[in-house]
């Protein structure tokens, strides 16, 4: 995978919008997200792995497809599906800003698709 931008930091990994080079198609982009396992206790290693096993088991048109994983050089790598219209968290920060409260035909919607 190329990186094209980062899209997120936390205390123990980073997320990137990726190319994949052997597609090499535009527009068909991913994120991966790495995880520096080599700080993490082992209890919370054992977290990490298991998110993995959780995004394999999850299959909703609602939820980020799970694509694949690998451990390399302490570093856990997850590519997951690039959702470019952002998540609920961000659409709810955008409306406070704005001043602007979800209708109740939205709200209906994003409950619905929650459910």
């Amino acid at each position: 995978y190329d990186k094209i931008k980062i899209l997120g930091q936390g205390s123990y990994g980073k997320a990137f919008l990726v190319r994949d080079r052997k597609t090499g198609r535009r527009g068909a982009h991913k994120v991966v997200k790495e995880i520096d396992l080599g700080r993490m206790s082992p209890h919370m290693q054992e977290d990490a792995l298991a998110e993995v096993d959780v995004l394999k088991s999850l299959q909703h048109n609602n939820i980020i497809a799970y694509f694949a994983s690998l451990i390399q050089d302490a570093t856990l790598c997850i590519v997951m599906e690039f959702a470019d219209g952002g998540d609920l968290s961000t659409a709810i920060k955008r409306r406070k800003a704005g001043a602007r409260r979800f209708n109740q035909d939205e709200a209906m919607s994003i409950f619905a698709q929650c459910c």
